[in-house]
């Protein structure tokens, strides 16, 4: 199933029910809710179905308190299925630009398998992004392989002339 045709389909769904019965809030705190429940997220479901509950009864105070004690507790006895880090679609990943360059490894700190790559000087990097002027260090840009890499704020392939 496609996550984005499912989102859209509740959303629009959501927003012509709001539209029909014209109770926005907190009703738009439900649509999310059930968003955030399709998209695996029980914590944020908790939240906003918690928060629509508390306008719907004006039950803030002490309300809150339950609320926010009940999210950490269902956020600890049941974390998300997804983890921030993991893309959702294989086709929207991107390259890991947090690690260093292979040739900018601390000593202590090398891998201890050899790199499939040649560690030639990285001198061919320009200081700045050609396309958006950003600063560019090795450790910075997103590296593909030895002498291929990109800016990591725009993105803009770099290679030696």
């Amino acid at each position: 199933m496609n996550k984005n045709n499912l989102q859209t389909g509740i959303w629009l769904i959501g927003i012509g029910i709001l539209a029909f019965t014209n109770y926005w809030w907190p009703g738009i705190m439900f649509v999310i809710g059930v968003s955030a429940l399709a998209s695996g997220s029980l914590q944020a479901t908790i939240w906003l179905f918690g928060i629509g509950v508390l306008a719907i009864f004006d039950f803030w105070w002490p309300g809150i308190l339950f609320l926010i004690g009940g999210g950490i507790l269902v956020g600890a006895l049941f974390p998300d299925r997804k983890s921030e880090f993991a893309p959702d679609d294989p086709e929207d990943s991107e390259p890991i630009s947090s690690s260093p360059a292979p040739d900018e490894f601390p000593p202590s700190a090398a891998p201890s398998t050899p790199s499939p790559f040649p560690t030639p000087s990285r001198a061919w990097l320009p200081t700045r992004c050609p396309a958006c002027g950003a600063p560019l260090t090795p450790t910075e840009a997103i590296w593909h392989d030895a002498t291929h890499a990109e800016c990591s704020y725009c993105h803009t392939p770099l290679s030696p002339n």
